[in-house]
Formats: C-alpha cells, sequence, structure tokens
C-alpha cells in the first residue's frame, strides 16, 4: 500500500515539478544540433525567427540552435549539405511544427542528411499562448473561422494556426483563409498560408487566383501554401511554372520549392527551370538545380551533372590561387 502511494507522489507531484524545471532550462525551445562528419563544411547555414546565421560548420564539427515556441510557423534551420538543402521546423505545439524537445541533424561522410528526434521533455504541455482560447484542441472549425474575422490580429493568426490541425477537415474555412491573406491589415500572412498548405489540395482552386494577385505578399503567400503541400502540390504545376518569372524574388523561391517537393509529377517545368536557371543569382541557381534533380528527367539530369561539374572546376581553380 505505501509502495503504491509513494508511486502515486512521484506520479502526481515529482514528475511534474521536474517537467517544470526541464522547461525553464530549456527555454521552452527546440533544440537543433546540425552535426557535420563530412570531409567538407557545410554551408549557408540559418536559422529564421530569430534570424541568426553561420557561412559553415566545418568537418568535425556541431552547432546548437535553439527554436522559440510561440505562435511562429516559420521556425526554421536551413543549411546546404554537399548538394542538399534541408528545412528543420521546430517550434511548440501551437508553432505549426511538431513539439520536439531535441533535433539532431548529422551529415555523413558520404554527404548524406539524417535527422532524429528525442522529445526529452513534457514541457510544452504546460505552455499556454496568449491566443490559447482560438488554439484550444476542442474548438471547432467553425468557431475558429468566427475567430479568422475579429479585430484582434493575435486572435486571428491563432485561429489560423488552430486551423491547421484539422487538416482537410478545415476545408470550409478555406474563403475565410484567403479573405485574410488579402486583408491588408494583416502584415504578416504566412500563418494563414500555413493553414491553406495543411488543409492540401482541395484547396488548391482558391490559392492559384492568389500567384497572380497584385500584391506580391499575397502572391509569396499563394507560393508558400502550394510549397506546404508537397506532393500534393501536384494539380497546381502549370500555375507555379508560370510565376518562375515573378519579379519577386520570395514569390520565385517558393515556386521553386514547391516544383522541388512535387518532384516526377513536375517534368512538365523542366524546359522553364531550365531555361530561368541562365538568368538567375547564384543562389537562386543552386536552388533551380536543387528542383531539376528532384524531377529527376535525363534532360534535368544532364543540366545538374554540368552544373556541379562546373562549381567543382570552379572551385579547383580558386584553391590553386
Amino acid at each position: 500500500m505505501k509502495r503504491t502511494i509513494y508511486w502515486i507522489l512521484i506520479t502526481v507531484v515529482l514528475l511534474p515539478v521536474l517537467d517544470i524545471i526541464l522547461g525553464v532550462f530549456s527555454g521552452w525551445d527546440t533544440r537543433v544540433v546540425i552535426k557535420n562528419e563530412f570531409a567538407g563544411p557545410i554551408t549557408e547555414v540559418s536559422v529564421a525567427e530569430p534570424v541568426q546565421t553561420l557561412d559553415q560548420i566545418a568537418p568535425g564539427q556541431s552547432r546548437t540552435f535553439h527554436l522559440s515556441g510561440g505562435d511562429d510557423v516559420h521556425d526554421s534551420i536551413r543549411f546546404r549539405s554537399p548538394r542538399k538543402r534541408l528545412f528543420v521546423k521546430g517550434g511548440g505545439p501551437y508553432s505549426g511544427g511538431r513539439p520536439w524537445d531535441l533535433i539532431t541533424v548529422t551529415v555523413n561522410k558520404k554527404g548524406q542528411i539524417s535527422v532524429a528526434e528525442e522529445k526529452w521533455s513534457r514541457s510544452y504541455f504546460l505552455r499556454k499562448p496568449s491566443n490559447y482560447y482560438y488554439q484550444k484542441p476542442h474548438a471547432s472549425v467553425e468557431k475558429l473561422i468566427e475567430g479568422l474575422s475579429v479585430a484582434d490580429y493575435g486572435k486571428r493568426s491563432g485561429a489560423a494556426s488552430a486551423l491547421s490541425y484539422y487538416g482537410v477537415k478545415a476545408l470550409p474555412a478555406v474563403p475565410a483563409l484567403v479573405k485574410a491573406i488579402r486583408s491588408q491589415k494583416d502584415q504578416y500572412v504566412m500563418i494563414f498560408s500555413c493553414a491553406l498548405g495543411k488543409i492540401g489540395a482541395a484547396a488548391i482552386p482558391d490559392i492559384l487566383p492568389l500567384l497572380q494577385d497584385q500584391n506580391p505578399q499575397n502572391r509569396e503567400a499563394g507560393a508558400y501554401a502550394l510549397e506546404l503541400m508537397g506532393p500534393d502540390a501536384a494539380p497546381a504545376v502549370a500555375s507555379l511554372t508560370g510565376c518562375l518569372r515573378d519579379s519577386v524574388p520570395a514569390v520565385r523561391n517558393h515556386c521553386l520549392t514547391a516544383l522541388e517537393k512535387i518532384g516526377a509529377e513536375a517534368k512538365s517545368a523542366v524546359p522553364e527551370i531550365i531555361s530561368l536557371s541562365q538568368k538567375l543569382s547564384s543562389d537562386e541557381r543552386r536552388t533551380a538545380m536543387d528542383v531539376l534533380e528532384a524531377i529527376g528527367t535525363p534532360e534535368a539530369d544532364a543540366v545538374v551533372d554540368a552544373y556541379w561539374l562546373d562549381d567543382f572546376n570552379k572551385s579547383q581553380k580558386k584553391n590553386e590561387h
């Protein structure tokens, strides 16, 4: 009997207290450790929200980053391994990312990327953002749609964040989400894009007009929503291809990344990507090569191989001097 009482005390009292302590010391953050086991450096390392940057992580070295929780859906780490880019989502359970407490990203000796997740603390259960009312698990889609039209931006964004968790069940919210994106009072609209992206292919007909919007922010929002759908955005390949010559770099980048995630189903975009790649900046051109590699047609592979061979030759000549 006493042993049972002890276990109850440990479970009910001590573990929650320890959970709080762990949460405080971890900063309520998602920690990301990037380990480089490759012979060369990992380059173009950046962390968004708040922005942190590193030129590179040297061979045999590692770096630890902290991705804050809260309502921002764009906590991410980006870097370039020998031929790949990686985005790691982080943040708390209400941020649009999964509530991992520790993510370890390793680039091995072959340049391959592996990701391991470890939830070492349950502290994220205790978070309570200011717009928690609209993010309670029991809030209905209908209630959240009402939240998209309130005056307070925090509550509107909170409603959009919560809708992300409903996925395709939030389809009735699509018109309200598009309206929120088009509204000039929403200075930051990507959280609404995230909800559209989570709804999936059923939202594509309502998203496509955003790609032609006069407001570049709205075009970027539409492209980002399609990017989040991954292969499900295949019906939008033609529209994404048509936006590759957008005057705004952010719009082009989201369109390219969307096509990369679609993969082989985006093969009709290959000629346009090849043509466009000659006119892009060096960073955008590398992204274009990633897209062609992901699509994987013989024509695309030939361009990618030629690009990396040229890049290697330039590096060799630079080292000789």
